[in-house]
């Protein structure tokens, strides 16, 4: 999953500090992503595997715009439990 989920199965070019740089990124940001996976996201995503989880997740539209001064983010109701729930997650640092 590392590799096909994160684009890590080849080096990006022929220099090595580059390359180094560029995995020294995707490392990390796998280990985020499983982190999120195991603590934040709900029971359905928990085994899915990170091509999934852009499909379902990653990928809902949103429209920033302004209401009553204040900045909001407008997105389709069916992914407002969803997302409301994983802020919800995200704020209480609730452990799954």
């Amino acid at each position: 999953e590392l590799k096909t989920g994160f684009g890590l199965e080849r080096m990006p070019c022929g220099q090595s500090q580059a390359s180094a740089a560029f995995f020294s990124l995707g490392v990390p940001a796998y280990n985020l992503y499983k982190l999120f996976r195991a603590q934040v996201l709900p029971h359905p995503f928990a085994r899915c595997q990170v091509q999934s989880i852009r499909f379902h997740l990653y990928a809902i539209a949103g429209k920033i715009a302004r209401h009553a001064g204040a900045l909001v983010l407008k997105v389709p109701r069916e992914a407002f439990g969803l997302l409301h729930t994983l802020r919800l997650r995200i704020a209480e640092g609730t452990v799954t």
